[in-house]
């Protein structure tokens, strides 16, 4: 077995476990943006760091085309945090229609399964109708 389809069945296994705890909750397209989010997420991190070693050893440096990628690479990191905003608040759209009731992108809470449940009993939340 090559290790792409190794690595293809492990991923459709997980989406498959992901989609089992996560479209009941929250609805497909919710739980599409849920995924983006944690792919985000897990890769935001370690980029993040690397942008950040590289912004700070190119402006430290003082040359111009040092602090040209330093530059460049702060830009990124901000524009990474923006994206992950703006994933957070569409996410958090997605959830309101689901429920059915404004839900901001700051009152979700951490997601598993059994954390997003007591949220949603604690304020009542059931699906909207359709």
């Amino acid at each position: 077995m090559t290790l792409e389809a190794s690595l293809g069945r492990r991923s459709s296994r997980l989406r498959l476990r992901f989609d089992q705890a996560w479209v009941p909750r929250l609805g497909p397209e919710a739980a599409d943006r849920l995924a983006r989010l944690a792919l985000l997420a897990v890769l935001l991190g370690p980029v993040v760091i690397v942008l950040s070693v590289l912004a700070s050893l190119g402006i430290s440096s003082g040359r111009p085309t040092d602090l040209a990628v330093g530059v460049a690479a702060i830009l990124a990191v901000l524009g990474l945090c923006f994206g992950w905003i703006r994933l957070s608040v569409d996410f958090a759209a997605a959830v309101s229609t689901h429920f059915g009731v404004p839900i901001g992108w700051r009152e979700l809470p951490r997601f598993r399964p059994s954390l997003f449940d007591e949220w949603a009993a604690a304020r009542g939340l059931r699906r909207a109708p359709r």
